[in-house]
């Protein structure tokens, strides 16, 4: 009588399919933590900006003008801030503050439509003494706009950015 060879373990086929499997689990898990993540800083990145509209009502109550908080780098309404001068950014009693919150905003933002150096906006079309607009390059490729008029917006698109509500051209 011939013995019949009893196999344990696992075919090759098997194998392969527990690897698949396990495989779509892990992309299905990333996939969801890279959207927590970039929910957790959308969420950085509105609570500080809305951190950095107090600072400037406070500002314009103490002083009676916007400027102090307002980037004046090349131009005083073009005042998108690139990666890391929060430091020299802003003057005036609520500088330092200011300067916190940029940071946050810096670090959650993404890279603008406009280039990798531009993240976070402060001044205006308008009048940078009497009004502002802040805004945000957001991970969803949106901008979060802020003004002065109590309004904001979260635009798609670069185009909409400059007439949005509480953006560049509609603070």
């Amino acid at each position: 009588m011939l013995k019949k060879k009893v196999y344990s373990g696992f075919t090759l086929i098997e194998l392969m399919v527990v690897i698949t499997i396990i495989g779509a689990i892990i992309g299905v898990i990333i996939a969801g933590v890279n959207e927590a993540r970039n929910k957790a800083k959308i969420s950085a990145i509105t609570s500080s900006m809305k951190e950095f509209q107090k600072l400037l009502e406070l500002e314009f109550s103490e002083t009676g003008s916007y400027r102090n908080l307002q980037y004046s780098g090349a131009s005083p309404f073009y005042a998108w801030i690139p990666n890391t001068p929060c430091s020299s950014s802003f003057a005036g009693v609520y500088a330092d503050k200011a300067r916190e919150v940029c940071e946050v905003i810096v670090n959650n933002s993404s890279p603008s439509q406009w280039g990798s150096g531009w993240r976070f906006y402060s001044g205006n079309g308008v009048d940078i003494d009497k009004k502002y607009s802040i805004a945000a390059s957001l991970p969803n490729g949106q901008f979060l706009c802020i003004g002065s008029s109590g309004t904001s917006d979260k635009t798609p698109s670069q185009t909409a950015y400059w007439v949005g509500t509480g953006c560049y051209s509609n603070p």
